[in-house]
């Protein structure tokens, strides 16, 4: 397959329905050239066409789209700290099947294990549609060009992970840092897709960030930018799972709300999540969530406790890089418009007014942005000769 029909294709991977005019700009072709090479991927059973655009006054352009169901499915993996997930997707990022999670805690013995079952179990949901690559994200220091974590061990499955996925399964595969992914998707399908200039941030149980500069992923000398959790704004002392004190992450994360809310229900203060405790003996981030979207006081508390904090690394970040835009993604966008108001709080205070005017902050309104960055990964990467 030429490069110009991989670059067709992968243009209407990130939007779906374009004509021609538009596909030619933005592989820079022209369009009679783009045209034929159209009518060629037509023949091939690859694009079709589906109508007119909308008018704008002239005469309205034919529109083409993906022949997504004589294409084969990519296969996008999502792993954190305590879950994994795995969806199939569509070449034009429309979900084939629903998305399967488990708990799956990366330091247990069987955690690669348990993820093999997982991919093998949705994997045969795709029946006998073709799986053409596997986009795989993790969090930790990812060599995306080697396919190395090298968070883990030599000896732990999780650091050589792309291969052994590639070997077990025979299909190629990608790795890429989980936030690095996220802005990705961002970046592909998100609010602010059109800003050259952004921070998203990746709030999970720990906190990541990705970044777009000049309309490209940053990742620095050795690959490794973004690591926003390490970065010593803590005053506590209290020891990070980097093995260093002072990180943000111990104050502006997720597990950082979990222990806020820990303390108070220990000391006996009343809140929706007080029968899990008593029940489990803790609770998790998502209770935190779900309870502070029910207005629970604890839980509001344990999530203006983090905002704050967030809002003082956003200013370091604002500082250094004058975005256009923040994004704040992951886990807890789930949190939806009690964020903003805290950390907008938190910025007036440590930013400088006419910097912080010039930065735009928002919450993410994709759901599942790391599945959705694994794909966009196998879908920028693959070998198109496989197809």
């Amino acid at each position: 397959m030429s490069q110009t029909k991989i670059s067709i294709m992968k243009a209407l991977c990130f939007r779906r329905l374009q004509s021609v005019s538009e596909i030619a700009s933005t592989i820079d072709r022209s369009i009679p050239s783009t045209t034929k090479i159209l009518q060629e991927l037509a023949n091939d059973g690859i694009v079709n066409t589906v109508g007119l655009a909308p008018s704008t006054g002239g005469r309205r352009a034919l529109q083409y789209q993906l022949t997504i169901n004589d294409l084969p499915l990519i296969l996008s993996v999502a792993v954190d700290q305590y879950y994994s997930s795995v969806a199939l997707l569509n070449f034009d990022h429309s979900y084939f099947g629903p998305v399967v999670t488990i708990k799956n805690t990366l330091i247990d013995a069987d955690a690669y294990t348990n993820l093999v079952a997982l991919i093998t179990n949705v994997k045969a949901s795709a029946g006998k549609r073709k799986i053409f690559a596997i986009g795989l994200t993790s969090p930790g220091f990812v060599n995306a060009a080697e396919g190395i974590n090298a968070s883990f061990p030599a000896d732990n499955p999780f650091h050589n992970i792309k291969n052994l996925l590639e070997k077990a399964f025979g299909i190629q595969t990608f790795l890429e840092n989980d936030s690095a992914a996220i802005a990705i998707a961002e970046k592909r399908f998100g609010r602010q897709r059109a800003s050259k200039d952004m921070l998203v941030i990746n709030l999970n149980w720990g906190i990541g960030l990705g970044m777009i500069i000049d309309g490209k992923l940053f990742r620095g000398h050795s690959g490794f930018a973004g690591e926003f959790s390490h970065i010593p704004l803590s005053d506590k002392g209290t020891l990070c799972s980097c093995g260093k004190r002072g990180c943000l992450e111990v104050d502006a994360s997720l597990l950082s709300a979990v222990g806020y809310a820990h303390d108070r229900l220990q000391k006996g203060e009343p809140s929706l999540l007080a029968e899990e405790y008593e029940q489990s003996g803790h609770i998790t981030g998502e209770c935190i969530i779900d309870a502070a979207k029910q207005g629970d006081q604890l839980a509001l508390s344990a999530v203006d406790h983090i905002a704050y904090a967030i809002g003082k690394g956003l200013a370091t970040l604002i500082h250094i890089i004058n975005p256009e835009h923040i994004i704040l993604s992951g886990r807890g966008a789930r949190l939806g418009d009690i964020l903003p108001g805290t950390i907008q709080t938190s910025l007036r205070k440590y930013t400088i007014e006419r910097l912080r005017m010039q930065t735009q902050f928002s919450m993410s309104e994709i759901e599942y942005p790391q599945l959705l960055g694994g794909a966009c990964l196998a879908i920028e990467n693959a070998d198109y000769q496989r197809l």
